[in-house]
């Protein structure tokens, strides 16, 4: 079975985070009804199922561990560091020449922290973007773990689904993942101590939707058993609804939904068939929002700050795309040929 529109779906979902992120950190409290509806959460969340289907089914095709390791990280990292590099630069610059006191000696701890994929330890620098509502330099970044993470377990999950099923791989996923936040919960209660709440939002916690993806995996492979998934993503809803978690049943339901009636669809005629720009657009769209922040260019308004943010993000993507990411995957390919 062929899924469609991907790289559409993609590219959507960070057109989605781009706006919710926009309104958040310029402070547009008057369009916050669109942050429910365009939702960062919500499209993080569809990345994460995109990402378990599609992760999961490129090792299926060439299931070489050091391959596909190489391949994952070629994908993902030269554009992370560059992005990293470049926007600390940047927001040092604007810093700089707005008479702000930068902090230098906490440069290198950020660059520590965020190379190697630790985020929370530094998310910013003190100084820059110090007069702003968030100070965070690229406070999307936290999610590229996540994945990295995933990656990790992509060999393990398919010599499981391979012994046993995907389906039950995709269950178990969605189990752990649903129970995540409630054991959070119970350990507090019973050792009095507070529990920082993004740990919620770190593995295991995400795993349900990459549980989802793997269904999707599933499905592509063996349509017979559409029903028997059907059932299995109702059951990883119920258990949601019975742990009092009716935000995760409902957004695993609408999401689930969307993402399988667009991927059914035929293939949208768009110039993103044979480009990704939705990483670049994920990678720069922060760090944007704030330096034109910094600019002023919140005078602008919200349709005119929000154009200027679009524009610029994908203008970055698509440097993005033909200099580093595309060589990068390029490099991946000749590496295992």
């Amino acid at each position: 079975m062929k899924f469609n529109n991907i790289a559409e779906l993609r590219l959507l979902f960070a057109l989605c985070v781009v706006v919710s992120h926009t309104i958040q950190l310029a402070g547009f409290k008057q369009y916050d009804a669109w942050r429910l509806i365009l939702s960062s959460e919500v499209a993080v969340q569809a990345f994460f199922i995109l990402s378990g289907f599609l992760v999961l089914g490129s090792y299926a095709r060439t299931p070489q561990i050091g391959g596909f390791y190489l391949r994952r990280i070629l994908r993902i990292y030269p554009a992370y560091v560059v992005a990293v590099l470049l926007f600390l630069a940047l927001g040092i610059a604007q810093a700089r020449s707005l008479g702000a006191d930068v902090h230098f000696s906490e440069v290198g701890r950020y660059l520590v922290a965020n190379l190697s994929l630790l985020n929370f330890l530094q998310p910013g620098v003190t100084g820059v973007f110090h007069s702003h509502a968030y100070t965070e330099i690229n406070g999307a970044l936290w999610t590229i773990k996540i994945e990295m993470m995933f990656y990790a377990l992509v060999p393990l999950l398919h010599a499981c689904g391979r012994r046993w099923s995907f389906r039950l791989v995709a269950a178990m996923l969605m189990i752990i993942g649903l129970c995540w936040r409630p054991l959070l919960d119970l350990l507090q209660a019973s050792t009095g101590q507070n529990i920082h709440p993004s740990l919620a939002h770190q593995l295991p916690g995400q795993l349900h939707f990459f549980g989802l993806g793997v269904l999707l995996f599933d499905l592509a492979n063996r349509p017979a058993h559409r029903f028997g998934n059907a059932w299995i993503a109702l059951g990883a809803l119920l258990l949601a609804y019975t742990l009092g978690d009716m935000r995760a049943a409902l957004q695993m339901l609408l999401v689930s939904l969307f993402i399988f009636a667009a991927t059914h669809m035929r293939q949208w005629r768009t110039p993103f068939e044979d480009a990704d720009f939705s990483y670049g657009v994920y990678l720069s769209h922060f760090p944007i929002i704030q330096l034109l922040i910094g600019a002023g260019a919140a005078s602008l308004g919200a349709g005119g700050f929000l154009a200027l943010v679009l524009v610029l993000a994908t203008a970055y993507a698509m440097a993005s795309w033909h200099r580093v990411e595309r060589p990068a995957l390029q490099l991946a390919r000749n590496a295992a040929a």
